[in-house]
């Protein structure tokens, strides 16, 4: 199954959906989520709301809150996943903020979350000339970050070349972990890009 989120940032990015993943050549199942109660929950623990990443922690979610210039920490919040798949209350528990480094004096925020099965937790996150959590500004820094099981921040290796990174996946192989990254570049006439790179190894 696959959970889709909305980021909360406007009224139109409020909703969710459930998708049971078919076997080849069925059709997918789709279920809408109301994400207005989550969001409610989590206004009084962030500044903006604006979800950037989500990975499963045993049955809740840890919710990655991405900060601006004006409010540079990003926030880890976690809440019940039974909850938020009802779309009624939901609990939420602020565990982090997450202090970033800054590039050109523009911090690095969260973009996306992934969840190694070691449980460890990466981060892709980006330096945007923003104090807004809508709009789009000059990207000037892009890293992939590494927290460990407390949230703190263990290294954030820059991305190369300079990537408007919000897709993140990854895996352990042999020759370390393997990362996979989708862009995007603000222009709905210019498609996303997918790249693959080795932690210390590159892009």
């Amino acid at each position: 199954r696959l959970l889709a989120l909305g980021s909360g940032s406007t009224a139109q990015r409020m909703r969710g959906a459930l998708i049971e993943l078919p076997a080849a050549s069925q059709p997918a199942s789709v279920c809408l989520i109301d994400l207005g109660p989550l969001f409610a929950a989590l206004t009084p623990l962030v500044p903006q709301v604006n979800l950037e990443g989500a990975v499963l922690h045993g049955d809740h979610l840890l919710l990655f809150n991405r900060g601006t210039m004006a409010h540079p920490a990003s926030h880890i919040v976690e809440v019940p996943l039974a909850a938020v798949l009802a779309g009624g209350p939901v609990s939420a528990r602020l565990c982090a903020a997450l202090t970033l480094p800054l590039i050109a004096g523009v911090p690095l925020t969260v973009t996306d979350a992934f969840r190694l099965d070691c449980g460890q937790i990466l981060l892709s996150a980006v330096a945007e000339a923003t104090a807004d959590s809508y709009a789009d500004g000059a990207l000037l820094g892009a890293a992939i970050v590494e927290l460990d099981a407390q949230f703190n921040v263990r290294a954030a290796e820059p991305l190369e070349p300079l990537l408007k990174v919000e897709g993140l996946s990854a895996r352990v192989a042999a020759d370390g972990v393997q990362v996979l990254c989708v862009t995007d570049a603000d222009d709905p006439g210019q498609v996303a890009g997918v790249y693959r790179g080795v932690l210390g190894g590159g892009i």
